[in-house]
């Protein structure tokens, strides 16, 4: 993990909270994976390489546990293709549900003003639980719904789990699209986004 420096403090100074991307949700072969991962997957590379064109800080939380599907140093707890993070971002492994939950993420929340935008395979579980402890941290996180999944559970399907999820932090954070997106925090004006082949070749994870 690289040397912590925290959230920008400029209420116009966007930061990506990239939260458990990860081989557990993107191959295919995995209890956690939904079809609409597929998606999910494109829509948060491409949301990286707009946050890395834009120069917006970029910050990675990935759980890793002592058993279970988030074995530490397992395969699968692994950053999934093209969602590697490069070697100048920072990483931080945590052992709790939220992102937040590792000491020094939390540190650096409290008391910040950026804009927090953030992005994840599972809404239905550390995705929830880090919105929640923003909230509580004082900032109203932006989830990237293109770029958000969720594992389905107890019959209902990934769609109507986003649903009730939109419904449910509704208070707590703001929604917007990729589309919405762009033109934000983008230096001089520029709102264009570099290819992706620009973006993920500078450093594997």
């Amino acid at each position: 993990m690289l040397t912590s420096r925290a959230f920008p403090t400029s209420a116009n100074a966007p930061a990506l909270l990239c939260v458990d991307l990860v081989r557990e949700y993107a191959d295919p072969d995995r209890p956690l994976h939904d079809e609409t991962n597929v998606r999910t997957l494109d829509a948060c590379a491409e949301a990286l390489a707009y946050a890395r064109s834009a120069d917006w800080m970029v910050l990675h939380s990935i759980l890793q546990a002592d058993a279970g599907l988030f074995r530490r140093g397992g395969t699968h707890t692994r950053p999934a293709d093209r969602l590697e993070p490069l070697a100048s971002e920072q990483v931080y492994l945590r052992d709790g549900l939220s992102a937040l939950s590792h000491p020094m993420l939390g540190r650096m929340a409290e008391g910040a003003r950026c804009e927090l935008y953030v992005i994840g395979f599972s809404l239905s579980h550390s995705l929830l639980s880090t919105v929640f402890d923003a909230a509580s941290c004082g900032l109203k996180a932006t989830l990237i719904e293109d770029a958000v999944g969720a594992t389905p559970v107890n019959g209902m399907t990934a769609e109507a789990l986003k649903l009730t999820a939109k419904r449910l932090l509704a208070p707590f954070a703001n929604f917007t699209s990729l589309d919405a997106l762009r033109g934000v925090g983008q230096p001089h004006g520029v709102a264009a986004i570099r290819p992706l082949r620009e973006l993920h070749g500078a450093g594997r994870w």
